[in-house]
This record gives structure tokens, C-alpha cells and sequence, in this order.
């Protein structure tokens, strides 16, 4: 490896590093159904555990390089990527499962993972976080809502929160696939994590959503603080100013990571 530009961060002229760029092992975890799952571990392990739930939610992330795995991996974190019922890459039956059940069956099975990984891995709920981004954090979100004592924390970018609203969404790309996901109008404010706050009341929550997201407004993370806040819990909502659904300001990105960082390492410090 030859460095042609000299980086501000020291550690990338450290023959280590690329240690780092580590291959996933493939595990199952059982339920109602095998809910497959990769983890990667970091050579330099703390202990912590980030469980990541894709957006989509008909998706999946191949096993390719993604910085901000490196990133992660890198500050000792191991790092768990769920394919609930409904991501693809594991036939069309395995896919169209989720029809009908979005914000169901998926937190089941994230929950089902991550009892799989503190009971046969040894994780600990104490430092288990779940992330998820769009209908991953409505995941991340459910499955706290499931049971609380499987992780200290929750970190989330632009949720899905309210799915009544988005069982009538007029968005162009996939507001027509929304009756299928949810069912019916009842079934959406049931599993709609704003409707349930009471029981994410003990799980501190971080969340970052752009003003400018036509896809999941800022509305539902709005609706989410407040009731959160209402209910006596913990939620920090940070907005970035010009930015939809994905951020690109490069000082918005790194301010995304310098508070995920300190978000975290305050919940290890506390389980400490």
C-alpha cells in the first residue's frame, strides 16, 4: 500500500489498518422463521455491538466495502446486518413475506438476532445499539419497542414513524407499494413507534433527519421527539438544514459521526 496524499489522521500510515477491511461470518438466527444475518468483528473489540437494520425495506447490503462499517469496525465496535423478512437476495417467497406485516415481522425478527447474538455470541444487551436508517429505523425503532432490555440505545436517520401517514403517501417512487407493506389503516397506528413512546420511555434515542426529505418528511421524527419527550424518555433530534433522504454536506456527514460517536461511547460509559 502506497499513500500518494497525506491524510490528517495518523492511523492510516499504520501497517494495522487494514485489518480492518474484515469478511462478515454468515449466521442464523431462529424463530418463526431462520432470519440470516452477517457479523463482523473487530480485531480490536471494546465489547460493543451495533446491530444494523437496511432500509428498503425490499433490500439488502451485499457484502462489498462500506466506509462507514471501516469506520466503526475500526473504533472497536462489532457490527451485525440483519436480513428480516423481506430483504431480498433470499428468494421471492422470503421476500413477499413482509407484505402485510411491515413494522412486524421485521422487528421480530431483529429481535430474534439479537438474542441470537448475546445468548450464542455473548454480547451484551449493555452495549448493543440498533441502527437503521428510513424503514430500517422503523425497525430499529419497533424492536426496542419489543423488548427494551436488548439494547442501551437506539440511533436512527430520517425513520419511517408514522405509517398511517405513509399508507396514504402520494410519493411518486413507492407511495404505491404502501397499502401492500402495511394492511390496513388499524394495523399502521399500531405499529407506528410514535403511538407506542411509553415503551421506548427507558431507551435514549438519537436521531438525525434532513428538512428537505420528501420521502420520509421531518414531520415523523417531529412527531417522535414529542412523544418521546411526552412520555419521560430520552431523544436527542438533530436536523441538518438542506439535506433529504441521504445526506451529501460533507460537514454534515461528519458532524453525523462526531455525535453518533459521543452518543455511544456515553452508553458504554453508563454500562460501565
Amino acid at each position: 500500500r502506497t499513500v500518494l496524499v497525506r491524510p490528517a489522521d495518523a492511523r492510516w500510515f499504520e501497517n494495522e489498518i487494514d485489518v480492518e477491511l474484515v469478511e462478515p461470518t454468515v449466521e442464523g438466527a431462529p424463530g418463526e422463521v431462520e432470519v440470516p444475518y452477517r457479523l463482523y468483528r473487530a480485531h480490536r473489540p471494546h465489547g460493543g455491538l451495533i446491530c444494523w437494520v437496511h432500509g428498503g425495506p425490499n433490500d439488502q447490503w451485499q457484502v462489498t466495502f462500506r466506509s462507514q462499517f471501516t469506520y466503526w469496525l475500526s473504533r472497536g465496535f462489532a457490527i451485525a446486518v440483519v436480513d428480516h423478512r423481506g430483504s431480498s437476495g433470499h428468494g421471492r417467497d422470503f421476500m413477499m413475506s413482509l407484505n402485510g406485516h411491515w413494522g412486524e415481522y421485521d422487528a421480530i425478527d431483529t429481535t430474534n438476532v439479537l438474542r441470537h447474538l448475546q445468548t450464542v455470541h455473548g454480547f451484551s444487551s449493555a452495549t448493543t445499539v440498533l441502527m437503521g436508517g428510513s424503514a430500517g429505523g422503523l425497525t430499529a425503532l419497533n424492536t426496542a419497542i419489543s423488548d427494551a432490555s436488548l439494547c442501551a440505545g437506539v440511533v436512527v436517520k430520517y425513520p419511517v414513524v408514522d405509517l398511517v401517514s405513509m399508507l396514504h403517501s402520494d410519493d411518486p417512487f413507492e407511495g404505491h407499494h404502501m397499502p401492500a407493506l402495511i394492511g390496513s389503516e388499524h394495523q399502521a397506528a399500531e405499529r407506528s413507534p410514535h403511538n407506542n413512546a411509553l415503551a421506548l420511555r427507558d431507551t435514549p434515542i438519537l436521531v438525525f433527519h434532513g428538512d428537505q426529505d420528501h420521502s420520509v418528511p421531518l414531520i415523523h421524527s417531529e412527531r417522535l421527539r414529542d412523544a418521546v419527550g411526552a412520555a419521560g424518555g430520552t431523544i436527542q433530534l438533530e436536523v441538518f438544514e438542506g439535506e433529504g433522504h441521504g445526506f451529501r454536506n460533507p460537514a454534515n456527514i461528519a458532524r453525523e459521526f462526531a455525535v453518533t460517536e459521543e452518543f455511544l461511547y456515553s452508553l458504554m460509559k453508563n454500562a460501565r
